[in-house]
């Protein structure tokens, strides 16, 4: 079973994310993910 994955890793930072602009690309990041993997589709008009 073949799945596709992303990895992040920010070559500044340690374990976790202390600086704001790793914090903000990060949050955008995992928004991207859950709007392709969970949002629902609009069901069309009857």
């Amino acid at each position: 079973m073949a799945k596709s994955v992303q990895k992040k890793r920010s070559q500044d930072e340690g374990h976790g994310f202390a600086k704001k602009a790793n914090q903000v690309t990060t949050a955008k990041r995992i928004l991207e993910f859950l709007d392709k993997y969970l949002r629902t589709k609009p069901q069309a008009a009857s």
